[in-house]
């Protein structure tokens, strides 16, 4: 994985990502292979390598009983924050997940979308250079999802590596790369254009165009790497992919005035994600 990057591990519940995860971190051995987290072979090292990284798991460990500012002073003391450090750098994290009026309340009071605003903020508290983060937005709604995805992107941003697996497909776009397990298998990894490159149908739009217009229209968009059809109206494009290059000749193709009429999709991960499961399935079946 890339330094500074963020990479995803996808697939379905039961696919295997929170297993690896488990091995990545140290808490589980694998029955075969090695592991390097951080310049630190993680099998033979196990808690040094938990020394090293921040984590949050699937079900936000926080100690109930205790307040959010107890669960803050007992996960520094881990790491021998402490003192004028710590009253900085929790500040700066209290301010930029909202959590000053949650500091005095019990771990177990605190709401769904705060509790994982919280973990979040605990397992960045000592400014790890690696952070794994397993299905951090399970569970929260639409507007939490997109908050933690802003505060993910602050991280890398920082400089921070990031390793975070989700079954919500629509946020690999997030992601530099992308990986698809399926029972335990690795059976893609590409970065999320890569993905829809190969594995989709790919992106299709529509440039409006007279009849008088079609031909130049048509012609440009071809340069540019497009595949022309006549459609009513217009021209129909294709491509398995869509450069800046080729979405620069639809603007200049179409014009400040029918700019409003261009119409673009794009291919969703999901489509990919299915076409993946059913090769997988196939190549499964066809085993002696």
């Amino acid at each position: 994985v890339e330094a500074g990057s963020i990479f995803a591990f996808l697939g379905a519940n039961g696919s295997g990502k929170t297993t690896t995860i488990r091995m990545l971190i140290g808490l589980l051995r694998p029955t075969r292979g090695s592991i390097r987290v951080a310049g630190i072979d993680v099998v033979a090292r196990p808690r040094r390598v938990r020394e090293a990284i921040g984590y949050m798991g699937q079900k936000v460990s926080l100690y109930q009983g205790l307040t959010l500012r107890e669960n803050v002073q007992f996960y520094a003391g881990l790491h021998g924050l402490e003192g004028s450090a710590l009253g900085r750098r929790w500040a700066a994290l209290r301010e930029r997940f909202s959590l000053a009026q949650a500091e005095g309340s019990r771990a177990e009071d605190l709401p769904a979308g705060l509790r994982q605003r919280a973990g979040l903020a605990l397992a960045m508290l000592h400014e790890p250079n690696v952070l794994f983060l397993d299905e951090p937005t399970a569970g929260v709604d639409l507007a939490s999802r997109a908050l933690f995805w802003d505060l993910i992107r602050e991280q890398k941003r920082a400089g921070t590596t990031i390793f975070v697996t989700t079954h919500f497909l629509d946020e690999a776009d997030h992601c530099d790369f992308v990986a698809f397990l399926d029972e335990g298998r690795l059976v893609a990894e590409a970065t999320p254009e890569g993905l829809r490159e190969r594995w989709t149908d790919g992106y299709r739009a529509f440039c409006p165009a007279a009849p008088d217009q079609a031909e130049t229209r048509s012609r440009l968009l071809g340069d540019a790497g497009w595949s022309v059809a006549a459609a009513p109206d217009g021209l129909a494009l294709h491509s398995p992919r869509a450069t800046t290059a080729m979405l620069a000749a639809l603007r200049q193709a179409a014009g400040p005035e029918e700019a409003p009429l261009v119409r673009i999709e794009q291919p969703a991960i999901a489509e990919a994600f299915h076409r993946l499961m059913r090769e997988a399935r196939g190549r499964k079946e066809s085993r002696p």
